[in-house]
């Protein structure tokens, strides 16, 4: 198993538009419906507005790799270029 937790932090006072975006598109469904995932959820943090927390879990760590070339990953790039201005990224195998 693989788990991956992203964290983002987006432009002041953005947090709702970029969630709402990210689900409205498709591209969480999308996410969650591929082959290995297991968990796929965003949190909003309580202390910190501007900050969205990411938890993801796959099968394998092959299928999380897999996962980052699906074609809605574009999509899913695509709003975040809108919205977040930094990202860090920690994995767990």
């Amino acid at each position: 198993m693989m788990d991956v937790q992203v964290t983002y932090f987006v432009k002041k006072g953005v947090r709702g538009q970029f969630l709402s975006e990210l689900y409205q598109s498709g591209v969480v469904d999308s996410i969650r419906a591929e082959k290995g995932c297991l968990r796929y959820e965003y949190y909003k943090s309580y202390e910190n507005a501007d900050m969205v927390l990411l938890l993801e879990k796959w099968e394998t760590p092959e299928m999380q790799k897999e996962h980052m070339h699906q074609p809605h990953m574009k999509k899913l790039a695509d709003i975040k270029g809108k919205y977040v201005q930094d990202t860090k990224i920690k994995l767990y195998d």
